[in-house]
């Protein structure tokens, strides 16, 4: 038996209609109810036209909208002269094939703004992005 997370149909958002990606970071936010879930399940249907690919990233807010705060990741540390160190990376996602991608996130939080933009030259390189619920 593999692993088989469960995804909720009924709520499918539309965070991004279709559109051109330039090589600026473009922000779209949604909310759903993420009661009973704890995955946020990002729909990513790209077509690479002209550019090497795209890269999106994600920003969470509990409550207000106003501070939003950017997912990161914990590296490896390393040990030097009996001192730890362990960065944390800015998680950006990126992509370069055109297809259509299911990317799961572990989430608590209410709000989520994701950014797009396209790695190189943007000519008819376009992403659409939807959002629905899962749990793990």
């Amino acid at each position: 038996m593999g692993f088989r997370p469960q995804v909720s149909q009924d709520t499918k958002a539309t965070v991004r209609s279709a559109a051109v990606l330039t090589t600026s970071y473009v922000a779209a936010s949604v909310e759903l109810d993420l009661q009973n879930w704890n995955q946020l399940v990002l729909l990513l249907d790209f077509t690479k036209g002209a550019s090497t690919g795209f890269t999106i990233k994600l920003e969470f807010s509990d409550k207000d909208r106003l501070d939003w705060f950017q997912e990161t990741a914990i590296g490896s540390s390393t040990i030097a002269a009996n001192i730890a160190t362990t960065p944390v990376y800015q998680n950006e996602y990126t992509f370069s094939e055109t297809g259509k991608y299911a990317l799961p996130v572990p989430v608590n939080y209410r709000y989520v703004r994701i950014s797009s933009k396209a790695l190189t030259a943007a000519g008819g390189t376009v992403l659409a992005i939807y959002a629905t619920q899962g749990l793990v």
